[in-house]
C-alpha cells in the first residue's frame, strides 16, 4: 500500500477574497523511482459552512512525480523540486484531471479509508501513466550548444 493524509477544509470568508474549501484526502503509491499522487476533493466543511450541501467525493486530479527528467524541457534544464512524496527532489510528470475523477468514481469510496482493491487499482494506474526515463540526445551538428559549430549551415 501507499501512503495517505487528509487536508483540512477552511472557512476563510472573514478575509478579504477568502472563500471555503472542504477537506482534501491524499493518496500517494510509489514504485522504481515515480509516485502517483490522488487528490479527492470532498464537502467535508468546518462546522460554520453551512450553505453548501453534502456531496460524495470526487477525484479532483492525478500528478505524476518522478527521480528523472520526463520531458526534453526538463532533460535540458534540470531543476528538481524538493518533493515530500518523493522524500528527496523530483520532477513535475504532469497532471490528468477526467482521469482521476473516473478513477475515484469507479475505485474509490465516499470514505477516507481505502480498500486494498483500491490501492491495487491506483498501482496499475501509476504502471500506465509511468514515463521513462529519456535519453539525452545531442545534436551532432551543434554539438548541443543549440549552434552550428564550424560556421557550417
Amino acid at each position: 500500500m501507499g501512503k495517505s493524509w487528509t487536508v483540512p477544509g477552511y472557512d476563510e470568508r472573514t478575509r478579504d477574497g477568502g472563500g471555503v474549501h472542504g477537506d482534501e484526502w491524499h493518496y500517494a503509491i510509489q514504485d522504481r523511482g515515480q509516485a502517483l499522487h490522488l487528490i479527492v476533493f470532498t464537502t467535508r466543511f468546518p462546522a460554520s459552512v453551512t450553505h453548501i450541501p453534502p456531496a460524495p467525493a470526487k477525484g479532483a486530479y492525478f500528478k505524476l512525480h518522478s527521480s528523472w527528467p520526463v520531458n526534453e524541457e526538463q532533460l535540458r534544464n534540470p531543476q528538481p523540486e524538493p518533493c515530500s512524496i518523493m522524500e528527496g527532489d523530483c520532477y513535475d510528470g504532469g497532471t490528468w484531471g477526467l482521469a482521476a475523477e473516473k478513477f475515484f468514481a469507479e475505485h474509490g469510496r465516499d470514505d477516507f479509508q481505502q480498500t486494498p482493491a483500491f490501492w491495487a487499482a491506483l498501482r496499475q494506474k501509476l504502471d500506465a501513466f509511468r514515463i521513462e526515463p529519456l535519453e539525452e540526445v545531442r545534436c551532432p551538428r551543434c554539438e548541443g550548444r543549440g549552434v552550428i559549430s564550424g560556421g557550417g549551415t
